[in-house]
């Protein structure tokens, strides 16, 4: 495998670990009514995989 591709898999991984982490930590509302949940995890998690997407395409045409 090519270290492109290499690169574009860890995007792509890091991604999902995030919004498997964001599954796992889960949500909670507290007693006074406050929403308490890891937001911050799933635009983290697009971004990645969407690096990892367009880097997948950029490399497998410049392949060509």
């Amino acid at each position: 495998m090519d270290n492109n591709f290499k690169i574009a898999t860890v995007f792509l991984s890091v991604g999902m670990i995030c919004f498997i982490t964001f599954e796992f930590i889960g949500s909670k509302v507290e007693k006074d009514g406050i929403l308490n949940e890891p937001f911050f995890l799933i635009p983290i998690g697009s971004v990645l995989v969407l690096i990892s997407v367009l880097l997948y395409l950029l490399f497998a045409f410049k392949k060509k």
